[in-house]
């Protein structure tokens, strides 16, 4: 790829519809960003240089072959957004025998199958009815020959995403997360977290991404350990075989309960979780007991009826206070804090 700010010989240049004169495409694959202002809410003056865009190589997915390919894709700035594209859309789009607009699902394939040759000459509509399409195709590749990073949906980068039943039974597959939250009746950043692991069951329904396939006898490890569960002041109140079951027993979140048991939370809906054999002995029960705020001169500033008044009147966190009250932070919000003798 030439990346010199020049014009080679039989290359022609044209405006991408949307962006003005700013960023141009030409018949030979490249992108021209020209210079201009992208101001920001740190420097509202921020210019950004003429250069060639750089691209980069994506693996897309085709849900309906279960295969994936490779193409490549540019990201641009514009009206403060990034926007991603890929090059040979692009190109077709502007220098093919189209109207300056290729709908989506319809395919853009290459005679000489070489998915880096994006000239305009090299590329051509796959709709199924052209005796083109007996040509060379893009370059399939093995899903583990290289990472599937995501396919393009609005401009944007996706990824493919799985529905199962909990049993492990795949019931659908979507090409992004928001085709599976439309067909589901929920928010695209609810698939997305399901997706992720952080959210366990959605609508009763396991998501994943089709890189990561879900297997209900191995995916859910953290959530298959005993936990239980405390009142404030240390009492146990009740144990569960697993943190699923605690989850499914209250209505909760199985990672909140399994954050909060490994000590990434202190507390979780009110009470404290532990797994089996790792004992919590009251450490946070003292959030009511009088607690006196010092400077950095060991001067009294205040004394609070617990820990809870002195988060209010401080807008911090009762947990810290009492961390720091019990000696395990020497100081928080430039304070130090102690119990009251």
């Amino acid at each position: 790829m030439n990346f010199e700010l020049v014009t080679m010989p039989g290359e022609l240049w044209k405006s991408i519809p949307g962006f003005g004169d700013e960023i141009r495409v030409s018949n030979f694959g490249r992108i021209w960003s020209l210079e201009r202002a992208i101001p920001s809410f740190t420097d509202p003056r921020k210019m950004i240089r003429e250069h060639m865009v750089r691209q980069r190589l994506q693996s897309y997915f085709d849900a309906e072959k279960r295969k994936h390919f490779l193409l490549l894709i540019v990201v641009v700035q514009h009206g403060g957004l990034k926007h991603g594209f890929s090059v040979n859309r692009l190109v077709y789009e502007s220098f093919g025998n189209t109207d300056g607009y290729v709908e989506e699902g319809i395919r853009i394939g290459y005679r000489d199958g070489d998915n880096l040759n994006n000239r305009a000459d090299n590329l051509y509509l796959v709709n199924g009815e052209s005796e083109e399409e007996l040509v060379s195709e893009p370059k399939w590749v093995s899903a583990h020959v290289r990472p599937q990073q995501g396919a393009l949906w609005n401009g944007r980068l996706s990824r493919p995403i799985v529905k199962y039943h909990p049993d492990g039974a795949v019931l659908e597959e979507y090409e992004h997360a928001n085709e599976a939250a439309r067909h589901n009746g929920v928010s695209e950043d609810a698939v997305s977290e399901a997706a992720a692991g952080n959210i366990a069951l959605l609508n009763r329904m396991v998501f994943r991404y089709f890189k990561h396939p879900y297997n209900p006898r191995t995916d859910d490890y953290r959530f298959g350990k005993p936990v239980v569960q405390y009142n404030v002041e240390g009492k146990k109140l009740s144990a569960f075989r697993t943190i699923r079951e605690a989850a499914e027993f209250f209505g909760l979140e199985p990672m909140g309960i399994c954050r909060c048991a490994h000590g990434i939370t202190k507390i979780y809906h009110g009470y404290i979780w532990r797994l089996l054999g790792e004992p919590y002995e009251g450490e946070y029960g003292k959030m009511n007991c009088t607690i006196e705020q010092y400077n950095m001169q060991g001067k009294l500033v205040a004394r609070y009826p617990g820990a809870t008044e002195a988060a209010l009147r401080m807008r911090g966190n009762w947990i810290e206070i009492l961390e720091a009250a019990q000696g395990h932070l020497k100081i928080y919000e430039g304070y130090a804090w102690r119990f009251a003798d």
